[in-house]
């Protein structure tokens, strides 16, 4: 009786068990240069880590012989992607496309990296693109857009990249970039289990939630879309084509995760309408409230510079209040060295199987 009584306790304390949570954005677009210093600074000493902007499967694999044997389990979302096109025989369409590819070359980009130049973007350039996103008021003018940012991206860098035109004109264009990988790649020193996916319909990038229960805790990790056209005005923001950050929100919401995390995109600074959506869902925030993106200490990081960057608060870490999973220890990481623009938001949590009383 009482060794059966030792094993019943043993099983229920292993639920309990404090869990380190973290969540880092590692901008590790293809062409940047500080890859080997980004994968070097991955923390080895949390139980669940969740990353994004793991664009490539040679990133994914650098990190896993890396911190794999710290963290035998990982989770990679399956890609996705489809075929799009822009109408060429519009003029205005044909016009647009042509002078954003030319805005590029002349201003000496590398017209592989237009999803994220490392150089900053002429203002030209960005009028250009929204232009063509917002022609006849129509969203699905984004997706031609985004077929020619996506299908630069596999062409040569410079002249070569007007053969996007063709392509996009002949509809056989890219939807997502990085082969439609979402970026995200969740590391854990415990089983993942009861894994589910959901991928939106976005622009540019494949946006995937990710539902998943670990040592009894059901988790929600997300990298949300946001709203490029609200960047450029507010006016024009219910433009924006396909889904965005209060619909992952939403999806959260409706499968009722006790803890979510990850790049939402979404803050008391910044497109706010996810992060006050997990708010008045029940959710509350437990990250630190401080800035996560292009904070101080990264005032002269190019791609911060690039972006006109104010500090936001956009990486985060909510806890479901009618859970009984409680935290502590809240904290940031990852503040030096510099190798992304973005700050780990972390914090302990555990699932409190005593507390009758919530």
């Amino acid at each position: 009786m009482m060794s059966w009584l030792l094993l019943c306790l043993l099983f229920v304390s292993s639920y309990a068990l404090p869990l380190r949570v973290g969540s880092w954005n590692m901008m590790l677009q293809p062409w940047f240069s500080w890859e080997t210093q980004a994968v070097a600074a991955v923390p080895k000493n949390y139980d669940v880590l969740a990353l994004q902007e793991v664009w490539t499967e040679s990133a994914r694999n650098k990190i896993l012989a890396a911190v794999g044997r710290e963290y035998p389990y990982h989770y990679w979302p399956s890609s996705t992607n489809a075929q799009v096109g822009c109408n060429m025989t519009d003029p205005t369409i044909a016009y647009l496309s042509n002078a954003y590819i030319s805005c590029f070359r002349a201003a000496g980009l590398d017209t592989r990296t237009a999803q994220q130049p490392i150089l900053p973007t002429p203002v030209e350039c960005n009028t250009l693109a929204v232009g063509l996103g917002i022609h006849n008021y129509d969203p699905n003018n984004q997706l031609c857009l985004a077929c020619l940012i996506n299908t630069m991206a596999t062409l040569p860098n410079g002249d070569e990249a007007f053969q996007a035109l063709q392509i996009c004109g002949a509809g056989t264009g890219l939807k997502y970039g990085h082969d439609g990988n979402s970026g995200q790649l969740i590391l854990s020193k415990y089983p993942i289990k009861n894994v589910r996916e959901h991928s939106f319909d976005a622009f540019v990038a494949n946006r995937v939630n990710i539902l998943a229960t670990i040592n009894g805790i059901k988790f929600g990790f997300g990298y949300f879309a946001f709203n490029l056209l609200e960047d450029a005005s507010a006016e024009l923001a219910p433009l924006m084509y396909g889904a965005l950050q209060t619909a992952q929100a939403q999806h959260f919401v409706d499968n009722a995760p006790e803890v979510i995390l990850g790049d939402l995109n979404s803050g008391p600074e910044y497109q706010r309408y996810g992060y006050d959506l997990l708010f008045a869902s029940g959710y509350h925030h437990v990250s630190p409230e401080k800035a996560t993106w292009c904070d101080p200490t990264r005032a002269n990081f190019a791609p911060c510079i690039n972006a006109g960057a104010v500090p936001m608060m956009i990486d985060h870490i909510f806890i479901r209040n009618s859970s009984r999973v409680m935290h502590y220890n809240a904290r940031l990481f990852n503040k030096n060295p510099i190798t992304s623009d973005h700050i780990g938001v972390g914090a302990t949590v555990y699932n409190c199987w005593w507390c009758f009383w919530l």
